[in-house]
């Protein structure tokens, strides 16, 4: 009886962290970029697991998730317009 009990525990905790979303944090800088901008990355899966692939003024970077909404994080959507590399 116990062992079904930590089961379904167990159970109901992974699908709560599987379903929690991830948010940006505020960007490091919100002025505008005054340089040429680098995209490290354009989609969520080339982040870490536990972080969230957010727009910067400079570019897409990987930062650590938060679980709030906060002003001026902006996550990327996989599937938006994005190419890897130096940007005008």
């Amino acid at each position: 009886m116990n062992s079904k009990i930590c089961i379904l525990i167990f159970l109901v905790a992974a699908v709560a962290i599987a379903t929690s979303e991830k948010h940006c944090p505020m960007p490091r800088d919100l002025s505008s970029c005054t340089l040429k901008s680098k995209k490290m990355m354009c989609k969520q899966s080339d982040c870490r697991s536990t972080d969230v692939c957010c727009k910067e003024p400079c570019g897409n970077v990987c930062q650590r998730a938060v679980d709030r909404p906060v002003y001026g994080g902006v996550k990327v959507n996989d599937g938006e317009r994005c190419t890897e590399g130096w940007q005008k």
